[in-house]
Formats: structure tokens, C-alpha cells, sequence
């Protein structure tokens, strides 16, 4: 039989190295990042952006009372309600170009809108050609 890995005692579940003490610092992120989450709803993608420090400025079908309270208490803005996906170029067009779009469900039925916003802003993920093709 070939030794592996996980005959080896660790000090932690993930990696070699000691689990940190109760008292460290946890590290955050040096700078915020603002970006415009949209998708049909997206609370569960802000709040994941709001852990390792960005500002979401968000954009969905609901607004949800959840996440309206979450942004609020941690930096995000909620930037109002859709009900098409065909109104997002205009509710973005007065949030900074330099401000990246990142995408959620929903938006993967409609790539002539996220080609539309990306001849403006740049998209983090799936590109609006790949998307097509898919």
C-alpha cells in the first residue's frame, strides 16, 4: 500500500499549517471594491460580497426586506427594483463605468442585455458571447 496524505496527522482539516487562535485578527481586504450585483434575485450573492469586504450596489426583481437591512448595515446600497431584465441598461447607465457588473440568475436567458452592458462596463464571469454559445 502507497502512503498518502491523509495518513499524515495534521493540525487542521484544510492544510498543514495550525488552526489560528481565538485571538487573531481576521484579515480583511486592504480596499473596498464597489460593484453592481444584478440578477433576478440577489441577496445571497451580496451577502457573499459583503463578507470578504465589497460594496454591492444592487439591482433585482424584489428588493427583499432581508436584503435591503443586510446592505444597509454593512455598506451596500440597494438601487431599486426591475421587472425586465430590458430596464437594467437604464436603472446602470448613471452608476460609474468603472464600476464592474457582476451577474447572477436569470440574466443567463438574456446575453443581448449583458452585451449591451458590457460595451459600457466590464462583466466579472461568464462573457455575454460564451453565454450564447452555451
Amino acid at each position: 500500500m502507497f502512503p498518502s496524505s491523509t495518513d499524515e496527522a495534521v493540525e487542521s482539516s484544510t492544510s498543514h499549517e495550525p488552526e489560528p487562535s481565538s485571538t487573531d485578527t481576521p484579515v480583511m481586504p486592504s480596499t473596498i471594491r464597489t460593484v453592481l450585483v444584478c440578477g433576478a434575485s440577489v441577496r445571497s450573492l451580496a451577502e457573499s460580497l459583503l463578507s470578504i469586504g465589497c460594496r454591492p450596489l444592487c439591482i433585482d426583481f424584489f428588493g427583499d426586506r432581508d436584503l435591503r437591512h443586510s446592505l444597509d448595515l454593512n455598506g451596500g446600497q440597494f438601487l431599486g427594483t426591475i421587472k425586465s431584465f430590458r430596464e437594467l441598461p437604464e436603472r446602470i447607465a448613471d452608476v460609474p463605468a468603472d464600476v464592474p457588473l457582476v451577474w447572477g440568475g436569470g440574466l443567463e436567458n438574456e446575453p443581448d442585455i449583458l452585451e449591451q452592458i458590457s460595451v459600457q462596463r466590464r462583466i466579472c464571469g461568464v462573457s455575454p458571447d460564451f453565454v450564447r454559445r452555451v
